[in-house]
């Protein structure tokens, strides 16, 4: 008689093994739990970095333009003040200037000081000139030029001699139009001599000229 014997699976296969096909998790179970590759960062050219850059930069810059726009026109406020000869009104931009959160710079002070010069009112101007430093604005040539004209004007040579060394202490270096300025009062009070000292120092230096400048400033400070 032919005995015929069923076995199972697990009875056929060893302990080990057995435990190991029913513990072990299929395939498709695996491939669920795996995660998606992460897709690569698109490409950008150069230029569009670049470009980006550049708005960026553009960004930051724009206050800064504004601001100088903004000071641009208090100054040609302030100085259409001064040529028409109303040195409080310049005055009282400059203040509304500030109150503006705008800082003034050389050109607004000088504005200023040549509306009160204009005027003959030197000790105002005079103390323009100071509080330009105490606002931390350094007077250059035009601020002294200005007060140097004035005081020639009302024939105060001795002061005017005192501003111009006090400007090469300062770090202001004379121009044409200072050494001008003073042969021009030498003359009027009577003392060549020191007008020619100054003339032959002037052969001593080189000057290099703006004549536009020049031009433009002798006209103002000729201005009655």
């Amino acid at each position: 008689t032919t005995e015929i014997y069923t076995l199972s699976l697990h009875d056929a296969l060893p302990i080990s093994t057995a435990s190991a096909v029913m513990t072990t998790t299929p395939p498709h179970s695996v491939a669920a739990t795996r995660k998606p590759p992460t897709s690569p960062a698109p490409f950008q050219p150069k230029c569009d970095i670049r470009a980006q850059a550049q708005r960026s930069a553009a960004a930051d810059a724009a206050p800064q333009v504004n601001n100088a726009i903004s000071l641009a026109r208090w100054n040609q406020a302030i100085n259409a003040a001064a040529k028409a000869g109303f040195p409080d009104r310049a005055e009282r931009l400059l203040s509304e200037l500030e109150c503006a959160g705008l800082a003034p710079d050389s050109i607004t002070f000088n504005s200023v000081v040549h509306a009160y010069a204009k005027q003959g009112n030197i000790h105002r101007a005079e103390q323009w000139l100071l509080r330009m430093r105490t606002r931390g604005v350094q007077p250059d040539v035009i601020s002294y030029n200005t007060l140097i004209d004035a005081l020639v004007r009302q024939g105060e040579m001795d002061r005017a001699t005192d501003l111009f060394r006090d400007m090469s202490l300062k770090g202001v270096t004379p121009d044409l139009i200072t050494y001008s300025t003073l042969i021009k009062g030498y003359c009027m009070v009577g003392d060549l001599d020191c007008a020619f000292d100054l003339f032959e120092e002037i052969h001593c230096m080189h000057f290099v000229v703006d004549a536009d400048r020049s031009e433009e400033h002798t006209s103002e400070l000729q201005s009655p």
